[in-house]
Formats: structure tokens, sequence, C-alpha cells
């Protein structure tokens, strides 16, 4: 759930085109280190370029805060997404709010 105290320590930003809302990224950062919150594509517009742009944004975005890596926390499905943005899985695990549910742990090193 996102609320508003989250998001006033999270920055992000919309992709959109002239009709509606393709996706959306926000990220926290604490520099050397910045962590992707959330990523998130409508479904309908997946396989068309429009996460690698938004994942590229907050790259930047991260870039220009000072950071160097990115951790990111993700459903198992997304990682080969996050690999072939260049971030490298190091761990996963099953929250204790669902142990069906899992989740896989990245990190992406900036330039």
């Amino acid at each position: 759930m996102i609320t508003e105290e989250t998001l006033k320590n999270w920055t992000g930003s919309l992709l959109e085109n002239d009709r509606s809302i393709i996706g959306f990224y926000f990220l926290s950062t604490s520099p050397p280190d910045a962590e992707l919150e959330r990523l998130y594509v409508a479904h309908q517009l997946i396989g068309q370029g429009n996460g690698r742009r938004l994942f590229h944004i907050a790259a930047q975005t991260a870039l220009d805060r000072n950071c160097r890596t990115i951790r990111i926390e993700a459903d198992v499905n997304a990682v080969p997404f996050y690999e072939r943005m260049g971030a490298i899985q190091t761990g996963c695990y099953f929250p204790d709010i669902d142990a069906r549910y899992k989740l896989a742990e990245l990190e992406y090193r900036l330039a």
C-alpha cells in the first residue's frame, strides 16, 4: 500500500501517453544506495519497452542523487526483466505475510 507518508520519502515518475497512464516507478534513496520501491507497467502495455524506459529513468534519478547501487525486491517472475536491465539476483525469500509468494532480491550497479 502506498500512503501519503511513504510518498514524502520516495521520488517517482509517471509514464503517460495522450490517453492514459502507462506506468510508474517510485524510488527511495539513501546514498550510496537506492531502492526501487515500485515499478509498474499496465498489463496490456508490457513488452513494448515501457518498463525499460521507466527503469532507465529510475536509474538516472538514483545516479543524480549520488547513488551507486539500486536494490530491488521483485516477484520471481520479474527476475528475467531485471536481469535484462543488467541487475544481478543476490537472493530469494518467502515474505512472512504469505509463504506461497516468493520474492527475489536483485542489485543493479550504476555507472
